[in-house]
């Protein structure tokens, strides 16, 4: 009966979830519109806050009106208004009903830790992304609808602000604070993302993975699986111990709390799975996820940039199955969202941010051409600027991207 709810919910979380990317398929062939209205919400939303009055966004009527009274802007612009949100003035950046859940921290392109606010709006619309995201993965691999998916994540409370308000990852608190029917999906505690220690947290996650037949294994850096993988390998007595005896290897720097809350959990023995991996390992000589999880159907992690070196030794670990990049994501916020296996191009998440473009020679302009999504020139390069629900607006995040052609407008 237990199998038979979920099958029904997941059939009809499906159908729901579909409707929702229809939605996003209709804002893709009117982005011009979209965009704008996404803008102007941001705008009348915290039109009262300090920054807003300084700014005078009571009197933004406009594209043309919103880049005169804001101008391009990187972190040091906003960092007076952030450390004021740190001490809990919410209203230096935030209209009256916004509720604050965090900061995404990230060094990015500089030494000094940045401190992004995530508000409940914002928060929504990460989730919303990644969802768009999922749903076409999930589409096109439909058979991970009945598999375990193993994603690493990072804690969102490493440390607290003088108002006790938590900094950390924000892809910790997507995870804790999943409803359980999706939680049920995944094979990782969402405990585990507070193992500081990446060897541990790599342990442990394959220790409450491998009794489960995975069909998608996430991580935003191609590095993180990999170092799993070989982790795995090097550790398969220790893991094959721990499903056989129902424990979790003392070996790893685990924190106690973490500890205490997962071990009962790792309780439950499983000797057939023991002895499937046993079997493996005779077979095959080593112990790689393309062995023991052989139902595997994607891989999904960024592509671009350096990320090529790492991918290069997927098959040796990984095998070949197709790879998914997770898109242009930062603390920040979602800049893209894939719809096709094997590329690092994405659609733009147009319905939560706006975007706003610099061609690459005019980057150092003191007037630069700065054109909006929809104008934007095929096989041209342009800096990223913007405009989010975490108060930043027209922010210069330094991503250089290439517009590789048009879905809808």
């Amino acid at each position: 009966m237990h199998w038979l709810v979920r099958e029904i919910l997941g059939r009809t979380t499906r159908r729901i979830t579909r409707i929702w990317f229809r939605r996003f398929e209709t804002a893709t062939t009117r982005c011009r519109d979209v965009q704008h209205r996404v803008l102007f919400e941001k705008l009348k939303r915290n039109q009262t806050s300090d920054f807003g009055r300084e700014h005078r966004f009571d009197q933004i009527h406009s594209i043309a009106d919103f880049r005169k009274h804001v101008p391009v802007t990187d972190y040091s612009y906003f960092e007076p208004y952030i450390d004021r949100v740190k001490r809990g003035e919410v209203a230096a950046m935030f209209g009256p009903k916004t509720k604050l859940h965090m900061f995404a921290t990230t060094s990015g392109t500089t030494a000094t830790p940045k401190f992004i606010p995530v508000t409940h709006e914002f928060l929504k619309e990460y989730r919303f992304g990644w969802m768009l995201w999922g749903i076409r993965t999930y589409d096109m691999h439909d058979a991970i609808y009945r598999l375990k998916v193993m994603q690493l994540s990072g804690d969102w409370q490493q440390s607290f602000t003088e108002a006790e308000i938590p900094c950390g990852s924000i892809s910790g608190l997507t995870m804790q604070s999943q409803c359980r029917i999706v939680r049920e999906r995944y094979c990782v505690p969402s405990d585990l993302m507070k193992i500081q220690d990446a060897n541990a947290k790599y342990y442990a996650a394959l220790r409450f993975s491998l009794p489960w037949s995975v069909g998608m294994a996430t991580a935003a850096n191609p590095s993180t699986l990999i170092n799993l993988a070989k982790l795995g390998d090097a550790e398969q007595e220790n893991l094959l111990r721990d499903l056989s005896d129902g424990t979790l290897s003392a070996d790893f720097d685990i924190p106690p709390a973490v500890r205490k809350r997962v071990e009962p959990l790792a309780k439950q023995r499983h000797p057939e799975r023991v002895r499937e991996l046993e079997r493996v390992i005779s077979e095959t000589g080593h112990f790689y996820p393309k062995d023991y999880w052989p139902e595997l159907q994607v891989v999904s992690n960024w592509t671009g940039g350096s990320m090529g070196a790492y991918l290069r030794r997927y098959p040796q670990y990984w095998g070949g199955i197709p790879v998914r990049d997770i898109g242009l994501i930062a603390s920040e916020g979602r800049m893209t969202i894939p719809v096709e296996d094997g590329t690092r191009a994405g659609v733009l998440d147009l319905m939560h941010q706006f975007f706003e473009f610099i061609p690459e020679d005019e980057i150092d302009s003191e007037n630069p051409t700065v054109l909006e999504a929809h104008e934007l020139n095929e096989g041209e390069r342009y800096y990223v600027l913007l405009t989010t629900s975490s108060g930043l607006y027209r922010y210069n995040i330094h991503d250089l991207v290439r517009c590789v052609g048009y879905y809808h407008s």
